[in-house]
């Protein structure tokens, strides 16, 4: 979150600043209502930061625990994240 932050500072303090809330705010609706999000690819769910970011979060649920696995830019590498599950597993 840092690095896409410092990121943005580089373009725009604004961009930045506007990213953060984004991202903030959907986290927040993560955290509120996690199943309002739509599921994919199997049993994980995202949720889209706003327009007009392109970013999304993908998360889990595992029984009342929610898990953020990655922040992806829909455009570059949308699929990278599932390399790092396999990784991991």
């Amino acid at each position: 979150m840092k690095i896409l932050t410092e990121y943005h500072a580089n373009y725009s303090l604004e961009k930045a600043v506007e990213f953060n809330l984004h991202f903030n705010h959907i986290i927040k609706r993560i955290e509120d209502s996690p199943k309002q999000f739509p599921v994919f690819d199997t049993d994980f769910r995202k949720a889209l930061l706003g327009k007009p970011s392109r970013y999304k979060v993908i998360f889990r649920i595992f029984d009342n625990d929610i898990y953020i696995i990655a922040l992806v830019h829909d455009k570059r590498h949308p699929e990278y994240w599932k390399k790092r599950l396999e990784i991991r597993s």
